[in-house]
């Protein structure tokens, strides 16, 4: 048997997370606080409706107790993380990365798990993983199915941490999200110059080529990149200073 931490709102203005929770501390009580358990990562930034308070909690692990609030709260949870054999983090996504499971390592109960939540996409994140909340974590997995506000993305959070809990901790099978699974290394990130505004042609999942303009400068000037490249967790909005992540397509993770 396997113990599991569910993490949610690690940022604060990620509401699916609580939504999340609230079934699961419903449907699955008589083992809460035992093989289970839920952590609220950033209930400051949460309370005041905001995405955080000082600095993106999933960009400052493993954190700092001298530092800034979420520099704070990093260094106070990591150990809570390193105590369970499975972290599952809910986030929500406004963009059209849907159904997707990050990683930042490949390990066998990391696959395991991948299998059982069969999600859409999968990116192993080489992009500063060190920083990111599920890198400090045995086996750490984050749920990016869709938005805040969409009863199917409850649904499928729900579908595939129920298949998860069931798998691990009652020795049942259930149906996660039973999707074909697309894997992806993400390699790099796409800076996003002052002003530039992506090409509405632009989309998730479909091939950018080497030198291909994918966005103009606020003078009018080309974006591109010397190489071929998938978009993911790509959009005008998304981030301040980048567009995205450029990615590759692989057949599978080995370990």
């Amino acid at each position: 048997m396997k113990s599991i931490l569910i993490n949610i709102l690690a940022h604060g203005d990620e509401l699916i997370g609580v939504k999340v929770a609230d079934e699961i501390k419903n449907k699955y009580s008589d083992i809460l606080g035992k093989e289970l358990a839920i952590q609220i990562a950033n209930e400051d930034a949460y309370k005041q409706g905001k995405r955080f308070v000082d600095e993106d909690l999933n960009r400052c692990f493993p954190g700092n107790l001298s530092g800034n609030y979420e520099q704070k709260r990093a260094a106070t949870i990591i150990s809570k993380l390193r105590e369970y054999d499975i972290v599952i983090d809910i986030h929500s996504t406004k963009s059209e990365t849907k159904d997707t499971v990050i990683i930042t390592r490949t390990t066998p109960l990391i696959l395991k798990t991948i299998e059982i939540l069969s999600p859409a996409n999968v990116f192993l994140m080489n992009v500063n993983p060190e920083g990111a909340l599920i890198h400090h974590c045995k086996n750490g997995l984050a749920l990016e199915f869709g938005h805040d506000t969409s009863d199917d993305v409850l649904r499928k959070n729900l579908a595939a941490i129920d298949a998860v809990i069931n798998y691990f901790l009652l020795d049942k099978i259930t149906a996660g999200l039973e999707l074909s699974t697309q894997y992806y290394e993400v390699f790099r990130q796409v800076e996003k110059p002052t002003g530039a505004t992506l090409l509405p042609e632009i989309k998730n999942f479909s091939l950018v080529k080497a030198n291909e303009i994918f966005a103009k400068t606020a003078d009018g000037k080309p974006v591109s990149l010397g190489e071929d490249f998938y978009p993911v967790i790509f959009g005008q909005d998304n981030y301040e200073a980048i567009f995205g992540f450029a990615a590759r397509k692989v057949k599978s993770f080995l370990v």
